[in-house]
């Protein structure tokens, strides 16, 4: 079967400017966005066995995931994501 190129994936290009977001709208605001994402890197945490390595969930140097972002990061992100 030949799925070369048959899933369309929209760009990130002027996602300032298309909320709301999320398949069912439910993030109004790029700041939703981003915290659901922090939210849901801190409940992989709480759930990950003591002392066992998080999973690899958020990349902070491109290359490794090793942590969820910092707030300075959050707001970066959210200003990146807005020159988009």
């Amino acid at each position: 079967m030949d799925d070369w190129e048959k899933f369309d994936i929209p760009g990130l290009r002027g996602i300032g400017q298309t909320a709301p977001y999320f398949h069912n709208n439910s993030a109004g605001t790029l700041e939703e966005v981003v915290d659901h994402y922090m939210e849901f890197f801190k409940l992989v945490e709480a759930n990950t066995a003591p002392g066992a390595p998080v999973p690899p969930l958020a990349t902070t140097d491109g290359v490794h995931f090793d942590r969820r972002p910092t707030l300075e990061e959050r707001t970066a992100l959210i200003a990146y994501l807005r020159k988009l």
